[in-house]
């Protein structure tokens, strides 16, 4: 999967996306109207050996990335850390949790499992439609709710590292229609709200 795909994938076709650059104190973000825009310059930043970091939700104007100026978001996710000092300390001890609190909490599979650096991973439920932050919130808390009663230890990050490499690695998945959290998964793996 290329880079502006994964992005066009997990982020809404509505408002600006950030990517952002690790600095040595803080962050530097940039706004793009484009998934290919974006990747093009996420690309070019891994490629003079940046850390670059995108968004996860797409954003009303390019001024910052606080809460009030998101637009939309279009998937669930959380990043799996790995290491030494880390809830985890090998990347198949945190595939078997992540296996383990499926299968307890009958959470379907995520959409997308992206391998970041040398061990962790995030995970993408996506949606079928973008929502706004406020619909999306009490899915986000009853998911991380979840995840912490069946023990399954993730970093609540709003943001998540993407390489070229990463993007080559996103593993893609299809499951049934499954039911949790009055959201409804389709065979595509994208979530929808049955209420609405």
């Amino acid at each position: 999967m290329q880079t502006a795909d994964f992005l066009r994938l997990i982020l809404a076709g509505t408002g600006y996306i950030c990517i952002g650059i690790k600095l040595e104190k803080g962050y530097s973000h940039r706004f793009f109207s484009t998934p290919e825009e974006a990747a093009a310059y996420a690309l070019a930043e891994d490629a003079r050996g940046q850390s670059v970091y995108h968004a996860c939700a797409t954003f009303i104007s390019p001024a910052n990335r606080r809460q009030v100026n998101v637009a939309y978001l279009k998937c669930l996710f959380c990043d799996v850390d790995v290491g030494d000092d880390k809830p985890y300390r090998t990347r198949l001890e945190a595939e078997n949790a992540m296996i383990a609190f499926l299968k307890a909490s009958g959470m379907p599979p995520p959409t997308l499992i992206v391998y970041s650096g040398e061990r962790g991973f995030h995970l993408y439920w996506v949606l079928d439609a973008p929502v706004t932050a406020d619909v999306w919130k009490p899915y986000a808390v009853a998911l991380r709710d979840l995840m912490r009663r069946h023990g399954f230890a993730i970093d609540t990050a709003r943001s998540a590292h993407i390489t070229a490499s990463a993007a080559a690695q996103t593993l893609c998945r299809s499951f049934t229609l499954r039911r949790r959290f009055g959201l409804l998964i389709s065979r595509s793996g994208r979530m929808k709200n049955k209420r609405t």
